[in-house]
């Protein structure tokens, strides 16, 4: 296989997800983990990324996905396309028109944690990290989105996050 693939596979059952990783390693290749579909399918597109498939996809849409990427075509999900279909027609920009698009993945990360309700210390255990280098996370959050405060932060993210689950 001389054409390079970069997976992002999702959570699924656990036989079918062992399965899908031996077969993977076994061609050589080494699948990333992500969680969320609308906080990362536009993000890694807009990165490079030729296809998204998330964890309601069942094996066999994993191995279309696969093979329409390797054929030189985009994937996403059918629900991801429609969004971005939505986003494209309506003139209203989903993540690639606000501020947000500033965030790095990691801030982008944090963002959603404390959007779900996490404090400082919960997130860096979560996420193997030092309190500190959350608050530093925190801090640059704040600096790009224009926010003064804590509070400010803390509201502006579980907005995001209720727009994001409602949306």
């Amino acid at each position: 296989m001389g054409i390079p693939l970069r997976l992002l596979l999702i959570e699924d059952s656990e036989d079918d997800a062992q399965l899908l990783l031996r077969e993977l390693r076994r061609g050589g290749y080494e699948p990333r983990f992500e969680r969320d579909e609308t906080l990362y399918a536009e993000r890694s597109l807009r990165a490079g990324a030729r296809g998204y498939a998330m964890k309601d996809e069942s094996p066999q849409n994993v191995l279309a996905a696969i093979r329409k990427v390797l054929s030189g075509a985009l994937y996403v999900s059918d629900r991801m396309s429609a969004r971005l279909l939505q986003q494209a027609i309506s003139g209203h920009p989903g993540e690639s028109g606000g501020s947000i698009e500033r965030l790095g993945d990691r801030e982008l990360e944090v963002l959603e944690l404390i959007g779900r309700g996490l404090g400082t210390r919960q997130i860096a255990n979560q996420l193997h990290l030092s309190v500190k280098t959350i608050e530093s996370h925190r801090a640059h959050i704040k600096e790009k989105l224009g926010l003064k405060s804590a509070s400010e932060l803390t509201l502006y993210a579980v907005r995001w996050v209720h727009d994001r689950v409602t949306s």
